[in-house]
């Protein structure tokens, strides 16, 4: 079944089963009737068209039962616009974030809120305390994003920058 995981007024993040992910890899009109929206024509982006497919596998296998993302749905109109979700389960209360919003869709503040509101919604579970992301050292939007919502610097390599973030420091 397919949930609405957060609601703001703009938009709404709503988990996928598994029959919506067979449908959002396979049959887009059959997946806009599932939740009652449009699709924008640039998503999936690459990444997720990947995660798709891996989600998929876990959840024919039952390997993972928890639903840790979604898709996120603009109200008005009702349109997907892009992605969000935990990387996995919780390790020793760790979890890594991640993040899209089409290009049409973009610097319009979807992205912040939906990860902040995500963040709130994951933070509810008592097995995550801490909730980390890996950021390309080009991609200055999505560091804009964790930094306004209270995400820390922690580290860098030469090609991703990673930040932190705990419930207290959530804003």
């Amino acid at each position: 079944m397919n949930q609405t995981l957060v609601e703001t007024s703009r938009i709404r993040v709503v988990s996928l089963d598994l029959e919506a992910v067979i449908a959002a890899l396979e049959n887009r009109p059959r997946f806009e009737s599932m939740l009652e929206s449009s699709v924008d024509p640039d998503w999936p982006l690459n990444d997720m068209k990947d995660l798709l497919g891996f989600v998929r596998t876990k959840l024919a296998s039952r390997s993972e039962t928890s639903i840790w993302g979604g898709v996120i749905v603009r109200k008005s109109p009702n349109i997907v616009i892009g992605d969000i979700g935990f990387h996995s389960s919780p390790v020793n209360g760790q979890v890594e974030i991640g993040y899209s919003i089409v290009a049409a869709y973009r610097n319009m503040g979807y992205a912040t809120e939906a990860a902040r509101e995500f963040l709130r919604w994951g933070f509810q579970h008592p097995d995550i305390t801490e909730v980390i992301a890996r950021v390309d050292v080009q991609n200055k939007p999505s560091e804009t994003v964790l930094r306004k919502i209270g995400f820390e610097f922690e580290s860098s390599s030469e090609d991703c920058r990673r930040y932190r973030i705990t419930r207290t420091l959530l804003h």
